[in-house]
């Protein structure tokens, strides 16, 4: 490949990858996946739960259920065949009446809605039990039945609380280099 093609190519990938709007978005998505959703699915890992009750409904299976161990349940229906295409977020996650409900939301509220989900109607009968800030625009909301809300709110809140405020997504310098290393690292 002729060098003039290869600076191309890396000025091309720099210049269209990085933009003010997405840049805390590219170079920080590794840690505010830490900070938020592998710390909630670690918590859940070590909530004192029996394995029969480790149900967790989330928008998009990955993190969550992956560091947590937990069996999944896509309420949105866009990874896998956990429900219908055709079915209601709403009514998918009132029938199968899992232990845990994970809302995402743009802010530290509990959204009236969320990716099709009636949320209010979702979780009637369940306890908010953790807000947790991804990154500025993205909140995780944690919800329990009142039954296990205990083991699940010390343990959730503990992997959080060890993750840190949230604060550190503003702050892109260290996490930016380690994406621009991947870029270079790749050609």
């Amino acid at each position: 490949m002729p060098v003039a093609a290869v600076v191309f190519t890396v000025a091309w990938v720099v210049m269209t990858g990085v933009t003010p709007r997405d840049l805390p978005l590219m170079a920080n998505y590794g840690p505010d996946l830490e900070r938020a959703q592998v710390a909630i699915g670690a918590g859940l890992a070590r909530a004192e739960v029996p394995a029969p009750e480790r149900t967790v409904a989330v928008p998009s299976p990955g993190a969550i259920p992956y560091h947590s161990g937990w069996e999944a349940l896509d309420y949105t229906g866009r990874v896998g065949t956990t429900r219908d295409d055709d079915a209601d977020p709403t009514s998918v996650v009132r029938r199968a009446d899992p232990t845990v409900v994970v809302v995402p939301s743009p802010g530290p509220y509990v959204p009236r809605t969320a990716q099709g989900l009636r949320v209010p109607e979702a979780v009637a009968g369940y306890r908010l039990l953790a807000q947790v800030r991804m990154r500025e625009g993205n909140w995780q909301h944690v919800f329990a039945l009142p039954e296990w809300a205990a083991p699940v709110t010390t343990a959730v809140a503990d992997s959080v609380r060890d993750t840190g405020d949230g604060r550190a997504s503003e702050r892109y310098e260290a996490s930016l280099d380690r994406w621009l290393d991947r870029v270079f690292g790749r050609l």
